[in-house]
């Protein structure tokens, strides 16, 4: 189940809509954080577990994106007294940690992909040979090997998609890594008494849409190995 589908921040959502309707604006705010912030608390612990499976390459890879989505948290807990902090920094901090579990499962992804890469040269020597002997086969082996040829052909076809998906999830990650960053710094610029002009709240949530857009690319790798 996804966090946002689950009881508790349906609730709070219900809480806001309420307060919405009965015009009681701390009834609206107060909907809206414990929703933002139920949401961030599942997909930190779905998160974390499924970080805990990858491999040490895997999650230096994944660091990165996991130390600025804590910045983003400790932005928001140091700032309990801006609303607009408390939102802001509490949709990106669910947003961050969401998008850490669908970079978790893409990084396993990726590991299968490295495994099936290893059998890439065995292949390709194996399709050489079969069009060697194709020149001297009679018509009986001539089938089988134009079979193997056309087998072979398409498993080097298959192994290119899969390295071009394990390419992606890493172009991912450092755009993941610079959007995050880049709300850190607008979350930042509001705390130290700025004009909301210099930090608008418009460009945090452009951001944070442009990291759902990020984390939806991972769908394509896993595509890529079949897993639609």
């Amino acid at each position: 189940m996804r966090p946002f589908l689950h009881p508790a921040p349906i609730a709070c959502l219900l809480i806001a809509v309420a307060g919405a309707v009965f015009r009681n604006v701390p009834m609206v705010v107060l909907g809206l954080l414990c929703g933002i912030a139920g949401v961030g608390l599942l997909s930190a612990r779905k998160g974390s577990d499924e970080i805990d499976s990858l491999s040490s390459e895997a999650r230096s890879l994944l660091r990165p994106v996991q130390r600025l989505v804590g910045d983003i948290g400790s932005v928001r807990d140091q700032n309990g007294s801006s609303q607009a902090v408390q939102i802001l920094g509490g949709e990106a901090l669910a947003d961050g940690n969401e998008f850490l579990g669908r970079a978790a499962r893409a990084l396993l992804t990726r590991e299968q992909g490295k495994r099936l890469l290893r059998e890439r040269d065995g292949i390709e020597k194996e399709l050489s040979a079969a069009r060697m002997n194709l020149e001297f086969a009679t018509e009986s082996e001539r089938r089988m090997l134009e079979e193997k040829i056309r087998t072979r052909t398409a498993n080097i076809e298959r192994l290119a998609e899969v390295a071009r998906g394990m390419k992606a999830v890493e172009i991912g990650l450092s755009e993941a890594e610079a959007a995050l960053a880049t709300i850190k710094a607008r979350l930042a610029a509001m705390t130290t008494g700025e004009r909301l002009a210099d930090a608008p709240r418009e460009d945090i949530r452009e951001t944070i849409t442009r990291l759902r857009s990020i984390a939806s690319t991972f769908d394509e790798t896993e595509k890529a190995f079949g897993k639609e």
